[in-house]
């Protein structure tokens, strides 16, 4: 029994059919046309990022990271209150990273303050669970904040930022966040759009109450 619109019942030849009309060509016991027909497809406008002060047309590359970074934003949340956990023998990492927030929230058009120095005796996941709960006992605007870098050897030491940040009191919500960076790249930029996030959706989080 022969397929309706084959000569031959078979279903090669049916679907080499279809192809060749799809192609622009005939098809005929097997053989297609070698021809192809291209068409152009629709293409978008480059998107305008609007920032507070400023304005621009992002690249083809579609990396904005710099431009954000230097501009402030938008609707910027001020940082009045904040504590800094760190081990005793991780001091000189822990002024490195208040000088670094520092530097990037100027810029931002965010008001930092000094942070709440928090030492520890060891690194211990004890030691910092007891000091987060004697501050979260007192105070209710706090804000944890955890971050770690991974440096990929097979893909040129990319690195892989992870972030975390809670975004109310009881820290039973997070905000969380995954970063690449190429190598060379500064961490600071990587941080600046990390931090930015967290405190807009820690903000929107407390408004909602």
């Amino acid at each position: 029994m022969e397929r309706p619109g084959c000569s031959d019942g078979s279903l090669e030849t049916e679907v080499m059919a279809l192809a060749g009309s799809f192609m622009g060509g005939t098809a005929r016991h097997g053989s297609t046309s070698q021809g192809s027909q291209w068409a152009k497809g629709r293409v978008l406008p480059l998107e305008r990022i609007n920032l507070k002060n400023n304005s621009f047309v992002t690249s083809e590359e579609l990396n904005w990271t710099k431009e954000c970074t230097r501009e402030s934003c938008i609707s910027a949340i001020p940082i009045h209150f904040w504590v800094l956990f760190y081990p005793k023998r991780a001091v000189d990492q822990a002024r490195d990273l208040v000088s670094m927030l520092q530097k990037i929230s100027g810029p931002l058009g965010i008001q930092l303050t000094p942070p709440a120095w928090r030492e520890l005796k060891d690194d211990r996941i004890e030691s910092y669970a007891k000091a987060i709960k004697s501050v979260l006992n007192a105070e209710k605007q706090l804000m944890v904040i955890g971050m770690d870098v991974y440096h990929d050897p097979s893909r040129g030491k990319r690195s892989v930022v992870g972030f975390v940040a809670s975004i109310n009191h009881t820290l039973t919500r997070w905000y969380s966040r995954v970063v690449f960076q190429m190598p060379h790249q500064e961490i600071i930029d990587s941080l600046k759009v990390c931090l930015v996030a967290a405190l807009q959706k820690f903000h929107e989080v407390r408004k909602l109450k």
